[in-house]
């Protein structure tokens, strides 16, 4: 539940504090490495049938209904600005809830759910374009390949305004 944590970088910088690691659920989009901490993500499913939202954002691909609960389900790659893409076998949808409002990001592949110290959280790289800025959290190192942690509430927060109107 998001609804506890407006600040994810605060809770980080708190958990780093009292040396309390973090656990990271991974994943796969456009070849690059991205997590969500754990504590946000209710579980994860495969994509189903969507039921398309007329005039909805072009990041809305539309709602599921997930045992009697509708979830809304995001392009997290249209989010990012890093463009649409057919769904494959190994897409997955990462389910979160804020607020009692349930929300589904589509992502390309999972990768795994590691803990890392939150103390080892790095900075944001100063390649992200500045209007993005706020969907990142920081960097992690796992197996040599650098992970990007995203903020699931300002994920969340712009995906109703995510593009144009399809």
């Amino acid at each position: 539940m998001l609804s506890g944590s407006d600040n994810m970088s605060a809770v980080i910088t708190h958990l780093a504090d009292a040396g309390i690691p973090v656990l990271l659920a991974s994943f796969s989009l456009r070849g690059s490495l991205y997590a969500l901490n754990a504590i946000t993500v209710q579980e994860v499913i495969r994509p189903r049938k969507l039921t398309r939202v007329p005039h909805a954002p072009a990041a809305v691909l539309g709602v599921i209904n997930l045992r009697g609960r509708i979830v809304t389900v995001f392009d997290t790659a249209i989010l990012l600005d890093l463009g649409a893409r057919a769904q494959t076998a190994e897409s997955r949808i990462f389910v979160l809830e804020d607020d009692g409002e349930f929300f589904g990001l589509l992502v390309d592949s999972v990768s795994d759910v590691t803990v890392r110290e939150a103390s080892g959280c790095g900075a944001v790289p100063a390649t992200v374009p500045a209007h993005q800025m706020k969907f990142y959290e920081g960097t992690y190192r796992h197996k040599g390949q650098v992970i990007a942690l995203l903020n699931a509430r300002s994920l969340l927060a712009a995906a109703g305004s995510a593009g144009e109107v399809r």
